[in-house]
């Protein structure tokens, strides 16, 4: 589950940043070129992502640590 849980963000960020740096790139937007535009999408999303990131471990962290009774069961789950 925490390997799913980890591909799914890494996913939608990802894509996240892909759509941020194609807005980039229209003329409406700017017009930047496509290395512009992918670093532009760099500095303006790479906070969020490292939130979306962090939540997601720190939420799956107590799972994965296994504390309290019958946590030994679930531990698995919330492991990388």
């Amino acid at each position: 589950m925490g390997c799913i849980m980890a591909i799914g963000v890494a996913t939608s960020n990802s894509i996240l940043m892909i759509t941020f740096a194609n807005e980039q790139r229209h003329p409406e937007s700017g017009g930047h070129e496509a290395g512009a535009a992918a670093l532009a999408a760099g500095r303006t999303r790479l906070r969020p992502v490292l939130m979306t990131a962090l939540a997601m471990l720190l939420g799956m962290l107590p799972m994965s640590l296994g504390l309290g009774e019958g946590g030994e069961q679930n531990a698995p789950l919330g492991r990388l």
